[in-house]
């Protein structure tokens, strides 16, 4: 269960800078990535979200971050934060379910207050 911990750890990595090659080699072929059970996304397509994030937001991070390792994948827990053109900060508070398979990730439910989210979602439109 240590492996889906440390997972856990390259896979926020990879998100946090949008490390297309990071996703590739984490990420089962067949992986399928939701927000708030929205469309499943491919980890190429979770590459050119991450990217398009990054574009438009500074100071992307993740913060206070509680990771438990699962027998079957991991669930962690953390704030999303950045900061906007106008200077103004996101603190997003964010649960992530991710099941592994041969020490690989095939899906994450990643789930947030789409209301506190809202800026960050306007942000990317």
């Amino acid at each position: 269960m240590t492996d889906n911990k440390n997972l856990a750890a390259q896979f926020f990595t990879a998100t946090a800078n949008a490390d297309r090659n990071l996703f590739a080699e984490i990420c089962a072929p067949d992986f399928q990535g939701t927000q708030n059970n929205g469309p499943p996304m491919t980890a190429g397509q979770l590459a050119d979200y991450s990217t398009h994030v990054l574009q438009r937001v500074s100071n992307f991070h993740y913060d206070n971050v509680v990771c438990t390792a699962t027998e079957s994948g991991f669930v962690e827990e953390h704030d999303v934060c950045c900061t906007f053109a106008d200077n103004t900060e996101l603190r997003l508070r964010v649960c992530v379910v991710a099941d592994v398979r041969e020490g690989r990730i095939v899906e994450v439910r990643e789930y947030a207050d789409s209301r506190a989210a809202k800026k960050l979602i306007e942000a990317l439109s």
